[in-house]
């Protein structure tokens, strides 16, 4: 069984609305895509109101996201890094202005 990706180097912004929380983070190294045929280091852990969650590749377009890549993530583990990052921006403000 592969080996599930569970650690961050860093969470780059928080963002939170109505519907979900989100956190985008970057690991420490690159990650390979099938899907996508390349490599990614940004995703985005988003958390709906009925507490389910996924991750995805960040998008380099401001809050955008590509494919879902939950399977190369113990989200669990994941969401209890960001959840727990103290001092991590928030940019739901912008997120809101720009949307």
């Amino acid at each position: 069984m592969e080996t599930l990706i569970n650690t961050v180097e860093q969470v780059n912004f928080k963002v939170e609305t109505s519907c979900f929380k989100t956190y985008e983070f970057s690991t420490h190294n690159g990650l390979y895509v099938e899907e996508a045929q390349s490599e990614f280091s940004s995703f985005r852990l988003m958390i709906y109101k009925n507490e389910e969650a996924a991750i995805f590749v960040a998008n380099e377009f401001d809050y955008d996201i590509s494919e879902e890549v939950s399977y190369l993530f113990d989200i669990e583990k994941i969401k209890n890094i960001c959840e727990n990052k103290k001092d991590v921006p928030d940019f739901s403000d912008d997120y809101y202005e720009e949307n």
